[in-house]
């Protein structure tokens, strides 16, 4: 790419393209992203990359299309601030639900959400004998990795705030 002349480069948007895009930017190209679901109904034939490049062009040269701005460093990182925080979460939540369930098996029911984590870990470090020490041993693991994701959750929590009350120009972008 560096070879040649300043041109327009149009590509379909996946996961690395905005890397690609700021470099392939960088060497003077014009870069054009068109999201997949512009490309795919341009595909004549059976997908392959012949054809995909092909459906490429014509999507690119249509005077309508409508293409997707490169993403700077800053605003990936902001967007995947907010990615991981809600990874984050959902891994909370599902360990929250395998301690529910597993000690539910053992006949402790206990009502959903975070707030009710701290009774099931009593019951776990009881020593009025309702869980047999084999189910103690291995539940003993799930608070802690709760409490983790809960501080790392909060960790985040307070970056994306700290950004949104400095009205961080990224933020805003992601936002969009």
């Amino acid at each position: 790419m560096a070879a040649q002349p300043p041109c327009v480069v149009a590509m379909e948007a996946c996961a690395s393209l905005h890397h690609w895009g700021r470099a392939i930017g960088d060497l003077g190209h014009e870069v054009r992203l068109i999201p997949p679901a512009y490309v795919k109904p341009l595909v004549k034939r059976q997908k392959n990359d012949m054809a995909d490049a092909e459906a490429i062009a014509e999507a690119a040269s249509r005077p309508t299309m409508r293409f997707v701005a490169v993403k700077s460093e800053a605003q990936q990182a902001a967007a995947m601030a907010y990615r991981t925080r809600d990874l984050l979460v959902r891994q909370r939540t599902q360990t929250i639900n395998a301690l529910r369930a597993h000690l539910a098996e053992q006949g402790v029911v206990a009502s959903t959400g975070p707030a009710h984590v701290g009774r099931l870990a009593a019951i776990i470090e009881g020593e009025d004998g309702l869980l047999p020490e084999a189910v103690r041993d291995l539940a003993r693991l799930l608070p802690g990795q709760i409490a983790g994701l809960a501080e790392k959750t909060a960790g985040l929590d307070n970056e994306l705030r700290r950004r949104m009350n400095s009205n961080h120009p990224v933020v805003a972008a992601c936002l969009r």
